[in-house]
């Protein structure tokens, strides 16, 4: 939130990515426990920063059309790094006893060597620009910015029309925000006492991202390994598995995203996840222990990861980072990311206490979720900014 408004997504990435690699190195070389704390706290910082600039970055380069399958392709590439992440563990557990460092510092120089990466290649990444305009102001630059990004022609129609629609967004809001000036109960910068309903657009942004971390895929990944410890001789090989599930569905995601809605694909995951979650559940609490019933709850685990990989793992982020106007996107999307992260540390800490029954609490959740989008989530498929603060003041009119 700090860093990306005065210096922009592109220099924010590249400071999270520092942030990364100090905690990675920290770690590599630790030798006590406190060590190895503050390394992590410096990855976690340099993720969160990630999890906010990467969809912003995208979504303010990407053209309308193809916004949503473009931020998909973020949380492909987070499946893909869950994957890597297993199929690295599995390997250093596997093939390196443990009495030897290598099997900690083998994946730890493998991040390493990912987030160094990470911040050559960002400069390779063109600016965003809307926050260029509003940085600097200088439409014609901006407009070689944007043809740039979209390898056409400065004077090409669509180029002009993507420059005119930055342009009139900034001016409305210094027009808006000068009428308003004597106006306590408005502020166009204020999440709080923004119009058209600024305050309801970032509760929005919080409650998706925490019906995501509170769907139940994190039971499964976190916790996979010792749910089917009797069902499978290596539970590592768990951690794979689930990976390979949610990556090839990601996939489909990337490619297909766009031809839904994003209200329709986030209700009709609610409830298929609620029902799989709760059916889960009961197998789980009843304990049966046999082949079948044990096939049944592999498969429905599968289900499971498949179905969120194509519905809330991308659709949720893609609606969080095409909801807010520039004004607060920067604010709006780090409240409503530290909610997703905080929502899934307290599922991490609860669920081994009340395991038995906390399948239950997820398909209660879910069935909020799916209410939730029916009522209060507006579809934020190919709308332009403006057009959705159109919708929002229909919805406020209501």
């Amino acid at each position: 939130m700090f860093i990306c408004n005065p210096l922009g997504p592109k220099v924010s990435i590249f400071i999270a990515s520092i942030f990364y690699i100090g905690g990675a190195v920290l770690e590599l070389f630790s030798g006590v426990w406190y060590e190895v704390a503050i390394g992590r706290g410096l990855i976690g910082t340099g993720i969160g920063i990630l999890c906010v600039a990467c969809p912003m970055l995208i979504s303010d380069l990407a053209p309308t059309n193809v916004r949503g399958k473009l931020v998909s392709i973020f949380q492909l590439m987070v499946t893909v790094g869950i994957m890597v992440g297993a199929i690295t563990m599995y390997c250093f557990q596997k093939n390196i006893e443990n009495i030897y460092t290598l099997q900690y510092a083998g994946p730890m120089m493998l991040s390493l060597g990912l987030g160094v990466l990470l911040a050559i290649l960002i400069w390779f990444v063109p600016n965003s620009p809307v926050w260029y305009f509003r940085k600097h102001e200088n439409i014609e630059n901006t407009i070689k910015l944007i043809a740039k990004i979209r390898c056409l022609k400065e004077d090409d129609p669509s180029v002009i029309k993507v420059a005119q629609i930055i342009y009139e967004d900034a001016q409305n809001e210094k027009v808006e925000s000068s009428e308003n000036q004597g106006d306590e109960t408005s502020d166009q910068s204020s999440i709080i006492k923004g119009e058209p309903m600024y305050l309801m657009r970032t509760i929005t942004g919080v409650l998706l991202l925490v019906f995501q971390q509170c769907s139940g895929v994190n039971y499964f990944f976190f916790f996979g390994t010792s749910i089917f410890v009797r069902v499978i001789d290596d539970a590592y090989l768990v951690p794979i598995f689930f990976a390979s599930i949610n990556l090839l569905f990601s996939i489909f995601a990337s490619v297909y995203v766009d031809r839904f809605n994003r209200t329709t694909l986030l209700k009709v995951g609610s409830m298929a996840l609620g029902s799989i979650i709760g059916v889960f559940a009961i197998i789980k609490l009843l304990d049966f222990n046999n082949t079948a019933i044990n096939a049944l709850m592999i498969v429905l685990s599968c289900i499971f990861i498949a179905i969120f990989a194509f519905t809330w793992g991308p659709v949720a982020g893609i609606v969080v980072s095409e909801l807010f106007p520039p004004s607060i996107k920067v604010k709006a999307m780090s409240i409503s990311g530290c909610s997703g992260w905080m929502a899934g540390f307290v599922v991490a800490t609860i669920t081994p206490m009340i395991s038995r029954y906390i399948g239950f609490a997820f398909m209660i959740i879910m069935g909020f979720a799916a209410f939730f989008v029916k009522k209060y989530v507006p579809e934020t498929r190919n709308l332009q900014i403006n057009e959705l603060d159109d919708v929002y003041r229909k919805f406020q009119q209501s």
